[in-house]
């Protein structure tokens, strides 16, 4: 039986451009150039909300600050981080400063330290997002966030930092938020909403899903790739591969490519050379008979001869195969069946068993059934 085809196609997944999710940075500076006093100005505007400083700077004269020793001292290319009294946190930029009371002088952080490892004390967060990666964090309501490249300054117990992920991972997950990006040459083993799915090489999306999970990736160029019901078989050229679908068994030959979607489908014991004798698979039996042999075998305990150069197909439990024989022996018995080859100035002597006669067989080949019993060969001069 030629194997059914492929009737029932699950939709194909949709995925959607990975920018969809992507939060940008808020601050539109290069967090490289840390030294930019602009960065620094953008930072403490973001941090703070746009308010006014929450701390009273020393004026200086001759460039010493008027109050010295008092206050509180905040070097170039640092921030100061305060706590107030309310429990806000705040940051000042360069100056001698003189906190509000009942507030408190937390940490000076060097901005190249935040350019490299980012900051987070209480609500603030500010988090620089290197090249080639994304920032997990989870916003209001415990909504997922993917931070995109940049620098992210936040102020609010709404936001909480994760980590940083490499963007070039197949599988970025965060919450329910999946990322995908397939290599070249390789498909991706994905399910869905109950249904299996391979995901085509370089595909690149995101989906959001509390159903959605990744197995592996695996190389498109593997002969039996297999995922629940979904299959991709390449089967090579001269072979057979041994297919159940069904509970039946197939043996399909190569070339071919099947894309199947069954999840009663298998390959068995792999691949199998189309050059051999005896194929088989299951019930299944593909008999490749040489020239100048014959393939004994069995259906239903009845023997069978088969001649050379062909190729026979059979499909029963009760099959055996018995091997090969030449077929230029002179004398050949399988089962009920003979085969007399008589070679040239010789002759054949045999008894019918069913009339007691006395046969003599001439040079040549001479089929009969097992009542012709073989007595001796004799030169035709005899």
């Amino acid at each position: 039986d030629t194997l059914p085809s492929c009737e029932v196609k699950h939709d194909s997944i949709k995925l959607e451009s990975i920018d969809h999710f992507i939060t940008q940075a808020n601050i539109n500076i290069d967090p490289g150039n840390m030294n930019d006093k602009s960065l620094i100005e953008a930072i403490q505007n973001k941090a703070n909300g746009g308010s006014k400083n929450p701390a009273l700077k020393l004026k200086t004269l001759f460039g010493i600050p008027i109050g010295w020793p008092f206050g509180k001292q905040i070097n170039a290319n640092e921030i100061g981080v305060i706590r107030l009294r309310t429990g806000e946190i705040k940051i000042l930029p360069k100056g001698r400063w003189i906190l509000p009371l009942g507030s408190k002088l937390l940490k000076k952080v060097s901005i190249n330290e935040i350019s490299r490892n980012g900051l987070q004390e209480g609500n603030l967060k500010i988090l620089p997002i290197k090249p080639g990666e994304y920032g997990l964090a989870t916003g209001f309501n415990g909504k997922a966030m993917i931070l995109g490249e940049g620098l992210h300054v936040y102020n609010t117990a709404r936001v909480s930092f994760e980590k940083s992920v490499s963007k070039n991972q197949e599988h970025i997950q965060h919450k329910t938020l999946h990322l995908m990006r397939i290599p070249k040459g390789k498909v991706a083993k994905v399910q869905n909403d109950q249904q299996y799915h391979l995901l085509p090489p370089q595909a690149i999306g995101s989906i959001k899903s509390n159903t959605f999970s990744f197995s592996e990736s695996t190389s498109i160029t593997n002969s039996n790739i297999a995922h629940g019901d979904q299959h991709i078989l390449r089967i090579p050229a001269g072979q057979y591969a041994k297919i159940t679908h069904e509970q039946k068994n197939y043996l399909v030959r190569g070339p071919k490519k099947l894309d199947y979607t069954a999840f009663n489908f298998k390959v068995d014991d792999g691949f199998v050379l189309a050059t051999k004798e005896h194929i088989s698979h299951g019930t299944r039996h593909l008999v490749q008979v040489p020239k100048g042999q014959y393939a004994q075998v069995r259906v239903d305990q009845n023997h069978h001869l088969l001649e050379g150069g062909k190729t026979y197909s059979f499909n029963s439990p009760t099959f055996q195969y018995d091997g090969l024989v030449s077929q230029t022996k002179e004398h050949i018995i399988y089962g009920s069946q003979q085969i007399f080859n008589v070679p040239a100035n010789k002759v054949v002597i045999a008894l019918d068993n069913n009339t007691g006669d006395v046969v003599k067989l001439k040079p040549g080949n001479h089929k009969a059934d097992n009542s012709l019993i073989y007595r001796c060969t004799l030169p035709t001069t005899q």
